[in-house]
């Protein structure tokens, strides 16, 4: 999604799981956000990725984080659900990172601030 698009938020539980269609993950390590350098790409990223078929929207964020960040064990809170103008529906999670091994698929960093560079 791009930052010029307008979305709505709503309450965790006011959407059902199986209209959840993508998940977004703010990741925090030792007090500091992680974010992923796609390969594609030169800027920095906030992990973000679809809900296969039958997956929960958790399951998703967990899997996510495995395969982009290495993360191997977090606690996962659901901050809120967001829709875009197409009925698109998201979640965002916030993550507390416990574990994370060094098999990234991607470039991980490990800042205080978001970087300047972000992908939008």
């Amino acid at each position: 999604m791009s930052v010029s698009t307008c979305l709505d938020f709503c309450d965790v539980g006011s959407v059902a799981d199986d209209r959840i269609r993508e998940v977004t993950v703010m990741a925090q390590e030792a007090g500091k956000w992680l974010v992923l350098r796609h390969h594609d790409r030169a800027t920095w990223e906030i992990p973000q990725g679809l809900v296969e078929t039958a997956e929960l929207p958790l399951d998703a964020a967990q899997r996510l984080l495995g395969d982009l960040l290495g993360v191997s064990a977090a606690d996962f809170t659901p901050m809120e659900v967001y829709c875009s103008a197409n009925d698109h529906y998201g979640m965002l999670f916030l993550a507390n990172v416990r574990e994370r091994d060094k098999m990234a698929k991607t470039e991980v960093a490990a800042t205080h601030l978001l970087p300047k560079d972000l992908t939008d």
